[in-house]
């Protein structure tokens, strides 16, 4: 069912650990989770604060977690939705996969290529100095960004595909940002599971 790491090197090679799990899943595996989350999962599209403006989201989320972890970001609170057979599922896998545990998972749906997230790092404070972050894509193909915040000549940038896992580790949200941008031509739904170890 998962694969193993694509070349069992650190993308980045500095201030942080990026590892690329390029067929965890297959696809057979990955359509069925992707029609599973798209019907299951309880989609919510929230307004967020920016720079003093009041926006809604360009993409729909969901937030899991043991009862009682609230997740804070850009002015919003996420309450905890219960988990899902299916999220259940892919968490187990991903933990063995990684020996690690998560209590908390951060879903994304970008209903097609006019969806995205705009550069950012995973850098609350309930994640902890170091967070861990293990993320999981399914549905369409779309590209993923890194660039360091010191230098401009470091920047990263490659395909997550459906089935995919991406692990981001170590300093990595200190130095880096990352981005899901705009792929007007993509005319499918890409969902992102980002699996996460919340302080409670």
């Amino acid at each position: 069912m998962t694969g193993g790491l694509y070349n069992n090197q650190n993308l980045i090679q500095q201030d942080g650990e990026l590892y690329f799990y390029k067929d965890f899943f297959n696809n057979d595996t990955s359509n069925l989770y992707t029609q599973t989350l798209l019907k299951d999962i309880p989609w919510q599209q929230k307004h967020i604060t920016l720079f003093g403006n009041t926006v809604e989201q360009p993409r729909l989320v969901s937030w899991h977690a043991e009862s009682g972890i609230h997740y804070k970001y850009s002015g919003i609170t996420m309450l905890p939705e219960p988990w899902t057979d299916t999220l259940l599922t892919i968490k187990h896998a991903v933990e063995e996969q990684l020996n690690t545990k998560f209590n908390s998972a951060f879903l994304n749906l970008y209903r097609n290529g006019r969806d995205y997230m705009g550069w950012h790092r995973d850098n609350e404070k309930s994640l902890g100095p170091q967070p861990y972050i293990a993320s999981l894509s399914f549905g369409a193909d779309r590209k993923f960004k890194f660039k360091h915040i010191n230098n401009t000549n470091f920047n990263y940038e490659l395909i997550l595909k459906s089935g995919s896992m991406l692990t981001m580790g170590g300093e990595i949200q200190h130095y880096w940002k990352h981005c899901l941008p705009k792929a007007l031509k993509v005319n499918g739904p890409r969902i992102n599971i980002t699996f996460r170890q919340v302080a409670i």
